[in-house]
């Protein structure tokens, strides 16, 4: 692999490419870095087509890049002696936004939240749940009605 070709990739695009090797998902790398899935697709696809290579060779050249020249740009400040991390399974990321009862039948997005994190299988059982909830409000209002108000209707006139 040419060193010049390695060097035209910018600080995003190495980023990108990192965390990609480490096998992370797009969305957990656009969540890392603060930006959109597409954003990082962009970056990823981009890179891949600057070493004329795919997105998981590119991620692997710039490993061993990396790896046999500590000092390249976008790696290393001067003098910052410091390893990259040895590549490795993708830590486990632990939620530390607490799940309530509710928010487990009304699954609502969160403010500042992405939307569509949920798999369609939660969003189908989620509407079937609030479904099934608003047919047991209407029976409970019609035997309402029936058993006390038609009555007193009655009786009234």
């Amino acid at each position: 692999m040419d060193e010049a070709q390695i060097d035209r990739l910018g600080t995003r695009h190495r980023e990108c490419l990192r965390l990609y090797g480490r096998r992370y998902k797009v969305k957990e790398i656009a969540r890392e870095l603060g930006i959109s899935d597409n954003t990082v697709n962009g970056y990823l696809t981009e890179a891949a087509r600057l070493l004329n290579v795919g997105r998981g060779e590119a991620a692997a050249l710039l490993l061993a890049h990396e790896t046999a020249h500590p000092n390249s740009r976008g790696r290393f400040s001067a003098g910052d002696d410091t390893p990259p991390p040895p590549p490795g399974p993708v830590p486990q990321r632990v939620a530390t936004e607490s799940v309530s009862v509710w928010s487990a039948i009304f699954p609502l997005r969160p403010t500042g939240g992405q939307s569509n994190t949920l798999p369609w299988q939660t969003r189908i059982l989620a509407i079937l749940i609030q479904l099934i909830l608003l047919i047991l409000l209407v029976a409970v209002a019609v035997a309402m009605y029936t058993i006390y108000l038609k009555p007193l209707g009655s009786l009234l006139s």
